[in-house]
């Protein structure tokens, strides 16, 4: 799991491209102890609905690298904003994700 700040915004295209900042990951220990927390970092091209994540796995000691296909899936309206919510589950390292961005 993971979670931080996405407000670095290019323009480009009709969507443009958002770059996680201060984000961080967190791999949960399975007996219970204190999660291991990493920073994580996130490009979204919102064109494209593609996202790539890169990171230090702190259990390998090593680099990982995923590619992301978002797929959208819905939106909600909080009094904070409306959030956008997508999943990707066409992966480039096999596993789930979800995205949920907050447009203040």
């Amino acid at each position: 799991m993971g979670g931080g700040d996405a407000s670095q915004f290019t323009a480009s295209g009709r969507r443009g491209r958002l770059t996680s900042q201060l984000s961080n990951g967190y791999i949960l220990d399975s007996g219970g102890g204190v999660p291991k927390q990493f920073p994580i970092q996130f490009t979204f091209d919102l064109n494209a609905a593609k996202a790539k994540g890169n990171w230090n796995n702190p259990v390998t000691s090593q680099a990982e690298t995923v590619n992301v296909t978002m797929t959208f899936f819905k939106t909600a309206t909080v009094p904070e904003g409306k959030y956008y919510i997508f999943y990707g589950d066409k992966t480039s390292d096999k596993a789930g994700y979800a995205f949920t961005f907050l447009l203040l």
